[in-house]
């Protein structure tokens, strides 16, 4: 699970409650692979460098990942 594989997902935008309960299920099967698809990752003080990048709108964002313990 994604407990044993040290996965989480903690917050979206753009996607309800019921998508995903389901990207999770597919993580969790490894029927979905979103690692090549994070464009960059922040430690947990540079959220608002994140947010800003977001608010742009940049074209080149896929997915920006924050961790609290980077």
């Amino acid at each position: 699970g994604f407990v044993g594989r040290e996965i989480s997902v903690m917050g979206s935008f753009g996607m309800n409650k019921a998508d995903i309960g389901d990207l999770m299920t597919l993580v969790a099967r490894g029927r979905l692979d979103l690692s090549h698809s994070i464009t960059a990752t922040y430690p947990l003080d540079g959220i608002n460098d994140a947010l800003d990048r977001l608010a742009r709108k940049d074209t080149g964002v896929a997915r920006l990942v924050v961790e609290p313990g980077r």
